[in-house]
């Protein structure tokens, strides 16, 4: 009866008014706002590339920004920033307006077209592509333009918009920087039916997380378009809510992680999938009909479990989330796919079917952002949700964990080892909290028949090392090509031994689910003792102690973040499915005994470090880019899910956003550094 009688009101009536104020003083008009972006021309940085047929380009590098452009056309840098809108408005349009500061280019040679990407799974690289004459013909200017817009925590309505501030003209090989550009958003206001791909949620009280001004550039504009919401009773006003999504025959086991958060002072849920599912607003089959507007069609058990946490979410506002269970359970995985360039084709929604579903990606982006319109395709396993116009964007307004499990045990050693990672790390010798660990494997590859040096693809770490520096001690293991024995460090086995002495650790090597190359003379991490890779037909070289199992930090637990491929699969991939397999990374790091740790933050399928998005032209340029924009969360925001959430905002990648998961329980914090005290049952305080 409790959530009949909820469905009956829309919006609280002070908000109700507020909106309709501010659609009375600005409707039926059009509104801009404008932002002038400035930059550090001395910053670029000019590169060379040599195609096959020797001839040379020149490459456009310029600090945090990453390339943009369609395959053969010239490939320049782009700065992605957001607008805080109205909630109601609609038809976005971005323009340069000027720019200032100009700063020529010494090119020399023509701008290095873009090209198709090259995976981080060790492939072959794909043929080298040459200058589209179209392409290169027409001068460009600097320019803006709209990538996409959505609800970030419920309500707040943001636009993202991306900017190229570099100009160039091929017919006289010259390119100018500009340290300043002022871009401007033209839109127009409209009601609620103006909007037509994601509508706003109007939760009770704001995230207490997201600090929306830290978010947008228009921040003089957040106490007129940001929607005031009344606050619940609680600390700070907030309300703390902590949801557990689980299995029925797995509920028992998670009584205890219940426990400890209620202790840190969390109003605890513990739903079953089952219960859910049986309930009648979230029966597979009907329609879910929402305060705002939207009706959604349960056609599975993901579809319903998505339908709770937007009602849960309409009634308390943010809160955490932690999914239990893997494929081998009755918890539900989602899979995103769209049409985007992978390899030297394309990928489709047919290619998704014919290769039994491995285009598309496992993501739990579905159930944390849930003002997104997903455009459903049911054609291949009940339900895959595809976005065919580039429409999909990320915006939180729940934090989303998952627990990669099948058994109670599994659950009991994850617990274990979060308590003591939050309580009392090292067991008083917490001196290893303050030490990160960076493992970086270069690479030669094949193209056009020949074999190259490849390390652009992996030797990238140092992206993320240049803001972990003031943070930790680091050590780094990298694999050197030019050697008198080439590829032989460091092993497996050295990448154990320091991690048991590290805090963080962060992969960078080419992956599967069960195992990491370390070298590119093929030493890697696996997952078990006995594993052959040899039977794999993957790698053959036989190493011993290289297997996660040995990692033997129980008093010690830490954090793997990891941009290789497939090392954290919800499900069961198809051209690894192999019987003696039967965990990959994630689980073994996380749940498969007392070592490891209480996160893993890896990808479900390929980790691209070069990943070009065909239908909304904008490069996600190197992995590490998120995991740089990570770092930069945690030290805001030491929470694990909040970080890896906020990270996918700094970065805007459509892949990145569904591709990249946390695996394991998302409230936790981070530790950044060496803690000095115990403080109670929150544990120790820097």
């Amino acid at each position: 009866m409790k959530r009949l009688l909820q469905k009956q009101r829309k919006y609280p009536g002070a908000l109700l008014l507020t909106l309709a104020l501010t659609l009375a003083a600005f409707a039926a008009r059009a509104d801009r706002l404008t932002a002038v972006r400035t930059y550090d021309t001395s910053a670029v940085r000019l590169g060379t590339r040599t195609a096959p047929d020797g001839t040379e380009f020149r490459t456009v590098d310029w600090g945090d920004m990453h390339p943009a452009a369609e395959v053969g056309s010239p490939e320049l840098p782009v700065e992605h920033f957001r607008f805080l809108v109205p909630v109601y408005s609609n038809n976005f349009r971005a323009t340069v307006v000027s720019a200032t500061g100009a700063s020529a280019l010494p090119l020399g040679s023509r701008v290095l077209p873009a090209q198709i990407p090259q995976k981080a799974d060790g492939s072959p690289a794909p043929e080298f592509t040459y200058p589209k004459a179209a392409a290169y013909v027409r001068t460009l200017a600097p320019e803006a333009w709209v990538v996409d817009d959505g609800f970030i925590d419920g309500c707040n309505h943001v636009v993202t918009v991306a900017v190229r501030p570099v100009a160039y003209d091929d017919a006289s090989v010259s390119a100018t920087a500009y340290g300043s550009v002022t871009v401007r958003l033209d839109y127009d206001l409209c009601g609620e039916d103006g909007l037509t791909g994601s509508k706003p949620i109007f939760p009770p009280r704001a995230s207490e997380y997201v600090r929306i001004e830290d978010l947008v550039v228009n921040t003089a504009n957040v106490a007129r378009f940001a929607p005031r919401r009344s606050s619940s009773t609680g600390t700070g006003g907030y309300t703390n809510w902590y949801y557990i999504i689980v299995p029925d025959n797995l509920k028992d086991a998670v009584d205890d992680l219940a426990v400890w958060k209620r202790q840190k002072g969390y109003n605890v849920v513990v739903k079953t999938i089952e219960d859910i599912c049986a309930t009648p607003r979230y029966v597979v089959g009907g329609h879910c009909s929402y305060r705002n507007g939207q009706t959604e069609e349960l056609v599975d058990s993901a579809a319903s479990l998505r339908a709770y946490l937007h009602d849960e979410f309409e009634d308390n506002g943010a809160f955490f989330c932690l999914l239990v269970g893997n494929s081998k359970t009755s918890m539900p995985i989602r899979k995103a796919t769209w049409a985007y360039l992978d390899g030297s084709e394309v990928h489709t929604f047919e290619k998704h079917k014919k290769n039994n579903g491995e285009c598309a990606l496992p993501t739990d982006s579905y159930f944390s952002d849930l003002t997104q319109k997903w455009n459903l395709r049911k054609e291949f396993e009940g339900a895959v949700y595809t976005t065919p116009n580039g429409e999909l964007s990320y915006n939180p307004d729940i934090y989303i964990g998952r627990l990669l499990c099948s058994k109670p045990d599994e659950i009991a050693n994850y617990i274990y080892k979060l308590i003591l990672y939050e309580s009392n790390p090292g067991r008083g010798r917490t001196e290893y909290l303050s030490k990160a660990l960076f493992f970086e494997q270069h690479s030669t590859t094949i193209q056009n028949g020949k074999e190259i040096w490849a390390s652009s693809l992996i030797n990238n770490s140092y992206l993320v090392r240049e803001v972990c520096d003031s943070i930790f001690e680091i050590t780094l293991l990298q694999d050197h090509h030019f050697t008198k024995e080439p590829g032989w460090f460091p092993t497996g086995d050295d990448v154990i031994r320091e991690m048991r002495q590290h805090g963080f650790s962060s992969w960078h090597g080419h992956g599967n689910p069960y195992a990491v190359k370390t070298t590119h003379n093929n030493h890697y991490i696996k997952t078990s003792l006995t594993q052959s890779l040899e039977e794999l037909s993957l790698w053959e070289r036989t190493e011993d102690a290289n297997s996660l199992l040995c990692l033997d930090n129980e008093d010690f637990p830490s954090i793997v973040y990891s941009v290789s491929c497939d090392n954290a699969p919800f499900d069961n991939l198809f051209r690894y499915n192999v019987e003696f397999c039967n965990i990959n990374l994630a689980e073994a790091f996380t749940v498969a005994g007392r070592a490891g740790g209480p996160a893993f933050l890896g990808n479900t399928r390929s980790g691209s470090f070069f990943m070009y998005d065909s239908i909304n032209p904008t490069s996600t340029g190197p992995a590490t880019g998120l995991e740089k924009a990570f770092i930069l969360s945690v030290k805001e925001c030491p929470k694990i899910g909040i970080a890896e959430s906020m990270s996918k905002l700094k970065y805007v990648s459509q892949y990145q956003s569904c591709n990249h998961n946390l695996i394991g329980e998302p409230e936790f914090e981070m530790w950044l550094g060496k803690p000095e005290k115990f403080d109670g049952i929150c544990g120790l305080s820097s």
